[in-house]
C-alpha cells in the first residue's frame, strides 16, 4: 500500500514539474504603434506653473527640520553624545508617566541624601520619556562620561533594580 502511494505521489510530483505546454505568438497584423498612437507632448507646456496660493502655517522649523528633541531644550544648551540610565521600559505610556513621577519623588526626597550624586544630576532630576516604537522608555540624566553614568546608576539601583547605562544624545551647557 505504502508503495502504491508512493508512486502515485511521485507521478504527480513529476508531472507537476513538467514544463507548461508552448503558446504561440499571434501573427503580426502589420499595423505599428505609431499609427495608432495619437498623443503629441508638443501641445503640452513644457513649464510647471507656479502655485495661485501660498500656505502658511504656524509649525515652529525646528519641528519641520525634525529637531523636536531641541525645542523642549533652552538656547544655551547643547546636544553631545552621552549617557542616560534606563530606569524602565513599557508600551503603555501611563505606565511609563507613572514610574517618571514615582522617581522625581524619590529624588525630592534622596535627594539631601550626602551619598546622592546632586552634583552629577543637580537639585531637580532630569529625567525623559523617550518613545521608540512600540516602547516608552524612561531614562535619567545628561551624563557625559560612562565613570559619571556609573556612580549614578550604582545609585539609582537602590530603588530601580533593572536600570541600566544607555548611551544617548544629553544636554550640556
Amino acid at each position: 500500500m505504502r508503495f502504491v502511494l508512493f508512486v502515485l505521489l511521485m507521478g504527480i510530483g513529476w508531472m507537476g514539474c513538467s514544463a507548461p505546454k508552448t503558446i504561440e505568438e499571434p501573427e503580426p497584423t502589420g499595423i505599428s504603434i505609431s499609427e495608432v498612437e495619437t498623443f503629441n507632448p508638443e501641445n503640452y507646456p513644457l513649464e510647471i506653473p507656479a502655485p495661485r496660493v501660498e500656505i502658511t502655517h504656524d509649525v515652529p522649523r525646528a519641528l519641520l527640520e525634525g529637531k523636536a528633541d531641541l525645542m523642549m531644550a533652552p538656547e544655551e544648551f547643547r546636544q553631545v553624545d552621552g549617557y542616560r540610565i534606563q530606569i524602565f521600559s513599557t508600551t503603555d505610556k501611563d505606565e511609563a508617566e507613572k514610574v517618571r513621577n514615582e522617581a522625581i519623588q524619590w529624588w525630592e526626597i534622596r535627594r539631601n541624601d550626602p551619598l546622592a550624586p546632586v552634583e552629577l544630576l543637580g537639585e531637580e532630576l532630569p529625567i525623559y520619556i523617550l518613545y521608540q516604537p512600540p516602547f516608552y522608555r524612561v531614562r535619567i540624566g545628561d551624563l557625559t562620561s560612562r565613570a559619571d553614568a556609573e556612580i549614578v546608576l550604582d545609585y539609582f539601583r537602590e530603588k530601580f533594580r533593572d536600570a541600566w547605562i544607555v548611551p544617548d544624545k544629553v544636554y550640556v551647557r
